[in-house]
């Protein structure tokens, strides 16, 4: 299986929530931050699109203000975000990724890729090549959305 093939495991939203459950909570627990899959989300989210205003996170992430804040306050205080309000509009909180939030999404995101490449050499070839292609068209068809 080759990395673009693990990399629709991870760029495909909602793949499956129990696979995903299972290779965050799987990679995330062998380090001592008590990072979330939706930690994780809002990180990934982060580095990939740079700053963001919280409501669009929420937005991308399908997720409510009130899990959202709690969320930010843990990843704040872990030192893995930042949240500065926006000049021109003192209403508008805008998140950032740290440094040290970025070495460790990254780490994650390598972690996860390796997990992947576990559960995936558990199926048969046959399978693997279905489920790539499946994946293939769910981005397609979610790219036009």
């Amino acid at each position: 299986m080759e990395t673009k093939d693990i990399e629709l495991l991870i760029t495909v939203p909602g793949f499956t929530k129990a696979l995903n459950t299972r290779l965050y909570r799987s990679k995330l627990s062998e380090v001592d931050l008590n990072i979330t899959p939706r930690c994780f989300d809002i990180m990934k989210l982060l580095l990939e699109e740079g700053s963001m205003n919280i409501s669009e996170v929420c937005k991308r992430l399908s997720m409510s203000k009130a899990q959202m804040t709690q969320l930010v306050a843990k990843l704040i205080k872990q030192r893995m975000i930042e949240k500065k309000l926006k000049e021109a509009d003192k209403r508008n909180n805008i998140l950032y990724l740290t440094a040290l939030g970025e070495k460790t999404v990254q780490r994650h995101i390598d972690n996860f890729e390796k997990a992947a490449m576990e559960i995936m050499a558990s199926l048969t070839k046959k399978d693997r090549l279905e489920l790539i292609k499946a994946l293939r068209k769910v981005q397609v068809i979610l790219a036009k959305i």
